[in-house]
């Protein structure tokens, strides 16, 4: 990071707080991600190396301690003091370095740069204001990154994240990629090229094969035309070839013409693997001259996920129809724009959701065949082996490859499936066949997945009566309610139903109640994914009565079987309810029914507190994304064997001062000119640390008090203390000037101070101000603290 003097103290914390950011986006551990830092003016300083801490809340705290010093701007000795740093490297562990000017070194940076590159290296640079772009590239080639001001740094944190991520997420992906580009008269033959170049951007960024992932591309303006489907090449260079020859067609646009036919190339019979994921990837820079929503969504019906891009003058409106969801539309001024998109588009192709990655929990031993019979494919067995061990957590009370328990059979060519079958148990699901031993080497993520699902911890309640609640009316878009099934029948899969056992029903509402089945109809998990199956979303489904469905799904617990301290139930909504639902909610409480919501879309967050009573039982899910950690986290929940008892309520409570108009009088007072505060001050204080507890529970309190300057740096500062008259008289009468601002330096310090001094539950700043000294936009950057 840049330390020179042309960097402001304000700036100097905004680094810190995207480097911070930035920590807490990765797995930091010693097996894991390993982080160091140099800060670098005339001279490199060494802050922490990759070895030096082993969590992320010690990282943070290190940068934290970060002081800016200044002085000059000497990049390139900064770059040849990394080497001796990424010498302490694991093998196979790809090594990153992030560059952080803001300004024109004064030293040759391209040779130093260079050496690092030849070490294997992968430098990205982060130029800030009046950084030089040229040296950026000499320095990161085109893994450059630029903004005008340290503030906006963090805009550019899932970019570089992206860049980071992908060459991980993205191996070992199984998946269809067909992409549908506008060829129409209104592209330039200067953007058709650059649009042909993203798309190879994005491809190379994939791990294109056979076995994995496949692409195809279609290119349309009034008429359609297959340039190739998903089944013809299996390399980047075949691909790179047919997208280089494509010709620009130079027509109108009917991209719902095109979605039609391009759907026909997702089906088996083309070539389409239907099991995998799919997805389409749309481009264009105009409105269609034919209807795109009943395509479009007709596409999405078969399980494709659309990407749609809009270049110039899409139609925005029509984009989110083709895409289905505005998470998934991007929007750019022009065809040079697309570039800043490829890594976020290749990701997005990866699938970086995948469920459960690594197995976490499981003795493994391999029982391997070593008869004269296989000769030169043992090393597809070792291959393959290898893969299934890079797919878990090794350790000592993690994954442990040795001792088996469950058996899974692998027949390769002639093996005998019926003695597959006998080794397995009689468990269908733990046989498996490949033709090769060359194929072997590509079985390994059925596998994994399967030892994922096997692996996965029970749930120690057996006895539960458990109700889903969907909410089907006008605030539910269909890609929302696609997911609310989806989760559902994922959450039915993850408990042990019978009729001894977990017992569930399901329901829906919109403006009136729909049952689709109590606690007492279905005994089989199989019977409830099939119901839940066919379940469609009713058009024109009206608005949302909360109050009303929970006052009507009392009747499941009503009718099932009793028991204590098992019922649950799980909303799904926005919470935009048509009536007050306070009162239904405290009747489901008092019927010993432990409530859990899961919101989608634009929430209503009071109505989803007050049904859930309370934060920690309200979960967000605004795309498919979060699907996965919110089942974990629900699961998590209802499982726990019985709930923690209360632990003590600690609160610290800040107090700062903005007092910005002052005569500055030397013999002035923090609160002169401000007698109402002064005489007042001691009863508030006194007040806010007296907290009424919450039943038999008290509330800790501790007050500490911070006063800074305009640039962060503190004037008077306390450590967080009981209530003491002394203290506050003491800060009643403070000698002090100096002004004080209410600016992001005294947000960004309070953070400062939480971080290195509370370690309360609960965290409050309280600030006394006349008036803010900078835009509440500006302010908006630093509200989180």
């Amino acid at each position: 990071m840049d330390d020179s003097g042309s960097i402001e103290n304000q700036d100097f914390d905004d680094m810190k707080t995207f480097i911070i950011d930035f920590i807490h986006s990765f797995h930091i551990g010693p097996q894991n991600v390993r982080m160091g830092l140099v800060k670098y003016a005339s001279e490199p300083t060494l802050q922490f190396d990759l070895t030096t801490y082993s969590d992320a809340v010690t990282l943070e705290k290190a940068v934290l301690s970060i002081r800016h010093e200044g002085g000059g701007t000497r990049t390139g000795m900064a770059l040849s003091s990394m080497v001796p740093h990424f010498d302490k490297k694991i093998h196979g562990v790809p090594q990153y370095l992030l560059v952080i000017t803001d300004g024109k070194s004064q030293d040759e940076v391209l040779i130093p740069a260079k050496t690092l590159k030849d070490q294997g290296v992968i430098i990205l640079a982060i130029g800030v204001k009046n950084a030089s772009e040229a040296q950026l590239k000499e320095i990161a080639d085109e893994k450059t990154f630029f903004v005008n001001h340290f503030d906006a740094l963090k805009s550019i944190k899932d970019n570089i994240m992206t860049h980071i991520c992908a060459p991980d997420i993205c191996k070992d992906i199984y998946s269809d990629v067909f992409f549908l580009v506008d060829s129409s008269e209104s592209i330039s033959e200067e953007d058709y090229q650059k649009m042909k170049e993203f798309m190879k951007s994005v491809i190379d960024q994939s791990d294109i094969g056979e076995t994995s992932m496949h692409v195809g591309v279609m290119q349309f303006s009034t008429r359609y035309k297959l340039e190739f489907p998903l089944t013809q090449y299996y390399s980047k260079q075949e691909i790179f070839e047919a997208i280089d020859g494509m010709q620009h067609l130079n027509e109108g646009t009917r991209t719902g013409t095109a979605i039609t036919e391009v759907s026909t190339y997702f089906d088996t019979n083309q070539g389409g693997r239907s099991n995998l994921a799919q997805n389409l990837v749309v481009i264009t820079d105009g409105k269609s001259n034919d209807a795109v929503k009943d395509p479009a969504a007709a596409l999405r019906h078969k399980g494709v996920v659309v990407y749609a891009f809009g270049v110039e003058g899409a139609n925005k409106a029509e984009l989110k129809d083709i895409a289905g969801s505005s998470d998934r539309v991007f929007n750019v001024k022009d065809f040079d724009a697309l570039r800043k998109l490829e890594s976020q588009l290749a990701l997005k192709l990866c699938d970086p959701t995948r469920v459960c990655k690594k197995t976490i929990h499981a003795d493994i031993i391999f029982l391997v065949d070593g008869s004269g019979s296989i000769d030169k494919e043992f090393s597809s067995i070792q291959t393959f082996m290898e893969l299934v061990v890079n797919k878990t957590l090794v350790g000592k009370s993690l994954t442990r490859f040795g001792n088996g328990v469950q058996v899974y059979s692998v027949g390769v060519k002639d093996a005998n499936k019926d003695e597959l079958m006998t080794m397995a148990g009689g468990d269908e699901s733990k046989v498996f066949y490949v033709g090769s031993f060359v194929a072997l080497e590509f079985l390994h993520r059925n596998i994994s997945e399967e030892l994922c699902e096997t692996t996965k911890p029970v749930c120690p309640k057996n006895r539960l009566n458990l109700v889903f609640l969907l909410d089907q009316s006008d605030n539910t878009n269909p890609d929302d309610y696609a997911i609310m099934k989806s989760l559902t029948k994922d959450l039915v899969k993850s408990f042990k139903v019978g009729k001894e056992f977990v017992h569930i029903g399901l329901a829906q509402f919109s403006n009136d109640h729909k049952k689709e089945f109590n606690l007492e109809e279905y005994f089989k998990t199989d019977d409830m994914i099939e119901h839940i199956d066919k379940m469609e979303k009713r058009g024109g489904g009206g608005h949302a009565y909360i109050e009303k469905a929970l006052y009507r799904i009392t009747e499941y617990f009503e009718a099932s079987r009793d028991c204590q301290g098992c019922k649950y139930l799980i909303l799904m909504t926005n919470g935009d309810s048509q009536d007050d639902v306070e009162d239904a909610a405290d009747r489901l409480r008092n019927l010993g029914i432990e409530v859990f919501v899961v919101g989608f879309g634009n929430l209503h967050i009071l109505q989803l507190l007050q049904i859930a009573h309370g934060p920690e039982r309200v979960y967000k899910i605004q795309n498919n994304k979060d699907k996965e950690i919110v089942k974990n986290n629900l699961i998590e929940d209802i499982c726990k064997d019985e709930r923690d008892p209360p632990s003590e309520c600690t609160v610290d409570i800040a107090i700062g001062f903005d007092i910005t108009r002052r005569t500055r009088d030397p013999d002035e007072k923090i609160f002169s000119g401000h007698p109402k505060l002064q005489i007042l001050l001691p009863e508030i204080i006194h007040r806010i640390s007296s907290l009424p507890g919450i039943g038999s529970n008290p509330i800790a309190t501790q007050i500490a008090f911070h006063i800074v300057d305009r640039n962060g740096r503190a004037l008077y500062d306390t450590n967080f203390e009981d209530y003491k008259d002394d203290v506050v008289d003491k800060i009643v009468n403070l000698p002090l000037s100096q002004l004080t601002y209410f600016n992001r330096a005294l947000l960004q310090s309070f953070k400062t101070l939480f971080t290195a001094k509370s370690r309360a539950t609960v965290k409050v700043m309280v600030i006394f101000s006349d008036g803010l000294d900078e835009k509440v936009t500006d302010l908006e950057t630093k509200k989180k603290i």
